[in-house]
């Protein structure tokens, strides 16, 4: 009993651990490796904590899940209507950070260049926040 207690512990390790991680971009640069601590972006249900964050460059942006709801976080432009949700977007293939239906689970996006990046939740219309790297 006690060993299949520590099998799934450490499987449950390396799944979170191998979902975890970033693709790669020139835009903007993204690392699957260690990243200096940037900031935390709070998604509680269908909303980012924030609508601007600010970060140096070579630092992340962690996502993390409040509540077990599916994400899609992309870097891309959009256009938002009165209501608050988007109308129009567009991902800019600059990462995809697919988070799971996991309470807790988090995963990272490392700027390695200066400017200011808009990013969206692809599922949840009004998931829009900005970033601005220095």
């Amino acid at each position: 009993m006690r060993r299949t207690a520590v099998a799934v512990a450490i499987g449950s390790l390396a799944l979170v651990t191998a979902c975890g991680g970033s693709s790669g971009s020139a835009k903007s640069g993204s690392t699957t490796g260690a990243a200096k601590p940037g900031e935390t972006v709070n998604m509680t249900f269908t909303v980012f904590e924030k609508k601007a964050y600010a970060i140096k460059t070579g630092q992340a942006l962690t996502f993390a899940n409040a509540n077990p709801i599916t994400h899609e976080i992309v870097e891309g432009t959009y256009k938002v209507g009165p209501d608050g949700l988007r109308t129009e977007e567009k991902d800019d293939g600059a990462f995809n950070l697919k988070i799971p239906a996991t309470k807790g689970f988090m995963a990272s996006h490392t700027f390695d260049k200066a400017g200011t990046f808009t990013f969206f939740c692809t599922i949840h219309k009004g998931m829009n926040a900005t970033v601005v790297v220095s």
